[in-house]
């Protein structure tokens, strides 16, 4: 994701018990995408801190359509592992 070191070492994730929890909330796209409105799949997002130079500024749904092809990507090393 090309993110620096120096900001990576700083994600919080979660506890082990709670990753099950967590990876279901997290892969839930279909929930997400019904909780977001037209209007808002148009919008443009929200600054995100952790990520500034690296995505630029980017429409809700366009950023989700990139966000679930990386997941997807994920959820295949998981299988692959």
């Amino acid at each position: 994701m090309e993110m620096a070191d120096d900001v990576a070492r700083y994600l919080n994730f979660p506890a082990k018990a709670e990753l099950p929890d967590y990876l279901d909330k997290t892969f839930a796209a279909e929930q997400v995408v019904k909780a977001i409105d037209d209007e808002q799949f148009v919008a443009v997002e929200q600054p995100q801190p952790l990520t500034d130079g690296i995505w630029g500024e980017a429409i809700v749904g366009d950023s989700l359509l990139v966000h679930i092809a990386h997941d997807s990507h994920h959820l295949g090393m998981k299988e692959c592992l």
